[in-house]
């Protein structure tokens, strides 16, 4: 008798072996898959079930599990392709019906999605157990509300001799959604009874008691799933959600870094992130984390606003201003979704950098979003100001001191100031409408003086205005005005130069004026009064200005010996 080979032997035990071992691999990956789905990981997900899908056959729901994956990555096309095949492969499987109802709400169509339900619960649920599961994830990824049929596919779930703790969490899912969280906790607890070990049970539990505000039943469900994985990365962002909204930021942002670093970027875990960096002040940092964001998705109108106002607080008016003209064009001006924080920052950054007209528009945008914004008309005015639309911006100012209980000094004298410079646009013949503004900016500046009795500036802007009213001095209506604005200003001669050079310089002609009536009227004591008084002044203008020849020839002529009449001939 003949003996058979060693190797040969050897060879047929390793291939029987191998044989064996090959479904339960595929197990262990399908169940690799499935872990990563649950974790949001759905790039990564999508790469083994589509390995899956190359075998032949392939296992049973592996295109319904990829095409889930495309469904959560908002690829309907994609997803609608894999339950197709699936269904051409096996059209009694009743989960890649399920798979299209969810691809018909995706595509807005919640009628077709429900039949698709429907249909899918006529095929064989005993013989693919998944079949419940996905019509029951199928109604929760739907947000449907509970009734007659989905009631009675949970109960098929129940009366299984063997308990799928899926088929729990999807139910609490679907109760959890429309606020009946008494049921969707007993389901949850159904979860944990058929599989102890079920994490996501707990996590749910914690997700549902988040979304009802019970922050410290959340922490302590969320807790327990991370005892049993401490990497289990949906239960580090729902921990990370209920401290940032108990205003624990630091702590939200801590977590929401930790999930980041565990998971795929995406456009969803970023956004929470860089929310609560905000939340956080942590400006500079938020402002790096939307920048991603706006990669992966440029026309994401929540982002482009918080880049705006994170760009306002870091001072990058550039990229701020970039971002909110993005978000406006994005959100056409619709009242419903922009807030009135939106136009008041949008115009601040505007006003810093200098785009004058653009931040009036939005300023008025902002003032009738929000009654109690009025005060901005004071920027408003001041902006007007700058773009020498001195009426608008006079009558504007006027209307930011309506809303002050008391007197502005401040505010009375830019009113001042813009009726004045109102009054130097209009034509010469336009006479009454210039008295009528420099009425009103004399009476500005004379508040401006009762308020702050030492306000050189509001006494010389009166001097100045009365000075076109009496423009050769005869009546010397602008000589208190510029004697209050001296006596001020002198008391700091080497910041007040050039006014107390103008103030002295009228002054010391006014004393000539007299001078030259006392000289006619042959009052020898008062001519000698009042060029002493002139000499004065301008010995003042000659101290901070040496170069001043009109000052300078002035106290000449006036010092000069007056020569001795000519004796008479004999």
């Amino acid at each position: 008798m003949k003996r058979k080979p060693i190797f040969r032997t050897a060879i047929m035990a390793i291939v029987v072996s191998l044989c064996c071992m090959l479904p339960k691999a595929n197990a262990q990956n399908m169940d690799k898959g499935l872990h990563l789905l649950e974790l949001d990981q759905f790039h990564k997900a999508a790469v083994i079930f589509k390995e899956f899908t190359k075998q032949t056959p392939a296992p049973v729901d592996a295109w319904f599990y990829l095409g889930e994956c495309y469904l959560r990555l908002d690829r309907a096309d994609s997803a609608m392709i894999c339950f197709n095949t699936g269904r051409q492969t096996d059209d009694k499987n009743p989960s890649y019906l399920a798979g299209l109802g969810m691809v018909s709400f995706l595509k807005n169509n919640p009628a077709d999605a429900k039949l698709n339900f429907v249909n899918a619960s006529k095929l064989s649920l005993k013989k693919y157990p998944n079949g419940i599961v996905s019509i029951l994830k199928g109604y929760a990824y739907c947000k449907f509300p509970v009734d007659e049929f989905i009631t009675g596919i949970y109960k098929k779930g129940q009366e299984a001799k063997v308990q799928n703790a899926q088929v729990h969490l999807a139910w609490g899912e679907i109760n959890t959604n429309v606020g009946n969280t008494s049921e969707a906790a007993s389901a949850y607890q159904r979860a944990l009874a058929a599989d102890e070990k079920n994490i996501s049970a707990h996590y749910r539990l914690g997700q549902m008691y988040n979304s009802a505000r019970n922050y410290s039943a959340a922490i302590a469900e969320i807790e327990s799933a991370l005892q049993m994985d401490a990497n289990y990365y949906p239960a580090i962002r729902e921990k990370a959600d209920a401290l940032f909204k108990m205003n624990k930021f630091d702590a939200a942002a801590k977590l929401y870094e930790q999930y980041i670093s565990l998971t795929e970027e995406s456009v969803y875990s970023l956004t929470k992130y860089a929310e609560v960096l905000f939340f956080d002040k942590k400006y500079d940092k938020a402002n790096e984390i939307i920048t991603k964001i706006l990669k992966l998705d440029p026309n994401n109108a929540v982002m482009l606003r918080l880049m705006g106002y994170t760009s306002y607080e870091t001072g990058k008016d550039k990229e701020g201003i970039e971002a909110m003209t993005r978000y406006f064009q994005i959100r056409k001006d619709s009242t419903a979704k922009i807030i009135t924080k939106d136009y008041e920052n949008f115009a601040k950054m505007l006003e810093r950098a200098g785009q004058d007209s653009l931040a009036v528009y939005y300023y008025q945008k902002t003032m009738v979003a929000d009654e109690s914004k009025k005060s901005y008309i004071e920027n408003i005015g001041n902006l007007l100001g700058k773009q020498k639309k001195f009426l608008e911006s006079a009558e504007a100012l006027e209307q930011a001191q309506q809303l002050r209980s008391g007197i502005s000094g401040v505010l009375q004298s830019k009113i001042g100031t813009n009726y004045y410079f109102a009054s130097t646009l209009l034509p010469a013949s336009d006479s009454l409408k210039r008295k009528e503004l420099l009425v009103k900016a004399d009476s500005a500046f004379s508040r401006v003086t009762q308020t702050s009795p030492n306000s050189w500036s509001a006494f010389l802007w009166r001097a100045r205005i009365a000075n076109i009213a009496d423009p050769k001095g005869d009546l010397g209506l602008a000589k208190p005005f510029y004697e209050k604005t001296l006596q001020i200003t002198e008391l700091k001669p080497d910041e007040r130069k050039k006014e107390i050079i103008e103030a002295a310089q009228y002054l010391g002609y006014q004393q000539i004026i007299l001078r030259e009536k006392a000289v006619k009227e042959k009052d020898k004591v008062k001519t000698a009064e009042y060029s002493a008084a002139a000499v004065e002044y301008f010995k003042k203008i000659v101290a901070l200005d040496p170069s001043n020849n009109d000052a300078a020839d002035a106290i000449k002529q006036l010092t000069a010996v007056p020569k001795k009449p000519a004796p008479a001939k004999k």
